[in-house]
């Protein structure tokens, strides 16, 4: 009896379905950009960066007490009696005075001597006052001088102070507003690709619109590997373009799946203002999707608990590749954080053709890509072994 191997159509297969949690299900997808044409599509996004500071008492800042600093004295030139003269010094600014300065003291000779009250300038204030005993004035007793102008930042003292003045504030109410800062939105441009896929079969028994449809439906089932790949050969590594992602391995190297993910969203939360997207080769997703791991399924969508959004993708793994561009070590893999991300595409095209003096059939399946990662991008290293 004589077998005969019968072979089946081309495309006697299931059509392939795109795998749930790939960056295409937590990327932000517009369609509709022309093709890439000579001269070029450039697209840039505005960047924004925001840092939420904690600023205590709301909306002020209290100004420092003056420092005083030793005094010095000569016996000309004033009316000073002999005798032991102390002083304080308080700095002034539009809102209030600060409390007094430590207590400095001066042993002055003679009947004409003089004394130079010193202290160090105080960040904010528009002037001092200078708070001075009568001679042989106990601690604790001095009362008004004199005021003095910022940035002066001594007293001279020729005569006794004038009896009843006003002794140094208890409580300090110079306050200043906080100073705010303002981070400066800086473009950050997309970059432009394009992905493509195609099949050469023989002729006889072909049916090309099968075949066409068959390739859109594969085509569109590793569409987001493609796109996965730009961004980790593009985007996420050292280039001209943009800076690398900063590596937040620890020195004592690779950790697990599960603190990688949590190193990633710690510096997320520092850093982006915003929901971050985790980039997690297929096999270190699986890791953090087993029993009460740390990612869940959302319908079609990957998220963490925190609700950080998964992109689980083969694009991820071939290739893989530290923010410098090295492979890791076997048995690791580079996870990366970042944040949204934007992808504009084009219409895709099918196009077919048949080589009749070889019977081959060429089918190809192509798109234009403008891709664009807000700000934010941050790399850990992690194991995929126990």
């Amino acid at each position: 009896m004589t077998e005969m191997l019968v072979r089946p159509s081309s495309f006697d297969f299931p059509a392939p379905v795109r795998p749930i949690g790939t960056l295409l299900d937590v990327a932000s997808v517009q369609e509709g950009i022309g093709w890439l044409e000579p001269g070029g599509l450039v697209e840039s996004y505005n960047c924004l960066i925001l840092d939420s500071a904690a600023v205590w008492p709301c909306p002020a800042v209290t100004l420092a007490a003056p420092v005083s600093t030793a005094p010095s004295t000569v016996t000309s030139g004033g009316t000073l009696a002999a005798g032991t003269y102390r002083a304080v010094i308080t700095a002034v600014n539009a809102r209030g005075e600060t409390i007094a300065s430590a207590e400095q003291s001066q042993v002055t000779t003679g009947a004409a001597s003089t004394i130079t009250w010193k202290w160090n300038a105080v960040t904010g204030a528009t002037a001092y006052k200078v708070y001075i005993t009568g001679v042989g004035g106990a601690t604790g007793t001095a009362t008004y001088a004199a005021t003095v102008t910022a940035p002066t930042v001594q007293y001279v003292q020729t005569a006794p102070r004038t009896a009843g003045g006003a002794a140094p504030p208890t409580s300090n109410t110079a306050t200043t507003p906080a100073n705010k800062t303002f981070e400066a939105p800086g473009w950050q441009d997309g970059f432009r690709f394009a992905v493509y896929g195609g099949i050469k079969c023989k002729g006889p028994g072909f049916d090309m619109a099968e075949a066409e449809t068959k390739t859109r439906a594969a085509f569109e089932a590793m569409e987001s590997v493609g796109v996965e790949r730009a961004l980790m050969n593009t985007r996420f590594v050292d280039g001209a373009a943009w800076d690398p992602a900063t590596d937040l391995t620890p020195a004592g190297g690779a950790v697990s799946a599960a603190i990688g993910l949590a190193m990633l969203e710690g510096d997320a939360a520092c850093r982006y203002a915003g929901t971050p997207i985790i980039h997690a080769p297929r096999a270190v997703a699986s890791l953090l999707t087993g029993f009460q791991g740390s990612v869940v399924r959302e319908g079609n969508r990957l998220e963490t608990k925190l609700g950080s959004l998964v992109a689980a993708g083969g694009g991820y793994a071939c290739p893989n590749s530290s923010p410098l561009g090295a492979a890791p070590a076997a048995g690791e893999a580079w996870m990366y954080a970042s944040g949204a991300v934007s992808v504009a595409r084009g219409e895709l095209l099918i196009k077919s053709d048949i080589d009749r003096d070889q019977n081959d059939v060429y089918v190809l399946a192509e798109r234009a890509y403008v891709a664009a990662v807000d700000c934010y991008t941050a790399a850990v290293r992690v194991k995929v072994t126990t």
